[in-house]
């Protein structure tokens, strides 16, 4: 069986905290992204292929709609990050 799902989900990351400097160090020691933009997407990726509430390595957890995972403590929070997500509403063709 094969099937593809389409739902709408909008990412919003605060450039102030994952500014140009922080970009360096991370592409330096995790992954090489090169804007906030490439960011959005790779934590984006990883959310959707391991779980909403997975740690993100080298970020951390994810607030999804408003809430971070009940086990997330304020250290390992991703503060200025924030994935919004329909999970009602899925079209499957």
């Amino acid at each position: 069986m094969r099937y593809t799902a389409e739902r709408e989900v909008n990412i919003s990351v605060d450039e102030k905290i994952y500014n140009e400097k922080w970009l360096q160090e991370f592409s330096k020691y995790m992954y090489q992204k090169n804007n906030v933009d490439e960011l959005a997407r790779h934590i984006l990726q990883v959310l959707l292929r391991l779980g909403m509430d997975t740690n993100v390595e080298g970020i951390g957890y994810i607030k999804v709609n408003g809430e971070y995972p009940d086990f997330a403590d304020d250290y390992t929070k991703a503060p200025g990050i924030e994935v919004t997500i329909d999970f009602d509403e899925i079209d499957i063709y």
